[in-house]
């Protein structure tokens, strides 16, 4: 039978990108291994006890991610048009009333053609 549930990521593996997802609901029933929605190729960590919706379809059962509700609600202002959160203390954001984008991180490298730097090593004119 297809049916779709909320359950809480229990096991993790980083190499397949699979999860185990366990139930509260059914005695903490858990599944299997089992793949997790790639959103567009994104990786990201996914964290034991986040809470996720999984689909159960006729041969197999997909992890198809978290989502917001008043526990967990976008930290967003009201002109960005795209955030992506990195961690508690990095993020991207486009600012669509200005048209830019913003990357915040506690250290921010550039990368390319064999050269790095790192962006507090650019001198600003005074």
């Amino acid at each position: 039978m297809e049916k779709i549930r909320i359950g809480r990521i229990s096991k993790v593996n980083r190499d397949t990108g699979m999860v185990a997802v366990s139930f509260v609901d059914e005695n903490l029933s858990t599944t299997g291994m089992i793949p997790y929605l790639t959103h567009g190729g994104e990786w990201f960590d996914l964290k034991i006890g986040t809470e996720v919706l999984v689909i159960f379809l006729k041969t197999q059962a997909v992890a198809m991610g978290t989502y917001w509700n008043e526990e967990n609600s976008p930290n967003v202002d009201k002109t960005c048009g795209w955030r992506k959160e990195i961690s508690k203390k990095a993020r991207m954001e486009y600012d669509s009333s200005k048209n830019e984008l913003v990357i915040h991180a506690p250290s921010i490298v550039l990368e390319g053609n064999g050269k790095r730097i790192r962006l507090d090593q650019i001198e600003t004119a005074e």
